[in-house]
């Protein structure tokens, strides 16, 4: 992943996972149920940008998760733009 290996060379990283799988949060260590908030609940506005921020053990990685999206949430998430 081109924003780990980024991390590893000392750059900031904010990696702000998009795809509707959600394979960022598995591969970074992270369990859904330990999400307690994700981009879609931004762009909602249910909760603010900095709230959903989570601090990775490298630390210069911070991740945005998305819960695992299903065709209804896609739309609605369509229907934002």
């Amino acid at each position: 992943n081109l924003s780990v290996a980024l991390a590893h060379t000392g750059k900031r990283v904010l990696l702000l996972d998009l795809d509707p799988a959600g394979q960022c949060a598995p591969t970074l260590g992270y369990k859904s149920r330990s999400i307690t908030g994700d981009i879609l609940d931004v762009l909602s506005f249910k909760k603010s940008f900095k709230s959903v921020i989570n601090k990775n053990d490298d630390k210069n990685i911070n991740f945005i998760p998305i819960r695992r999206l299903y065709y209804e949430h896609e739309l609605k998430l369509y229907n934002l733009t």
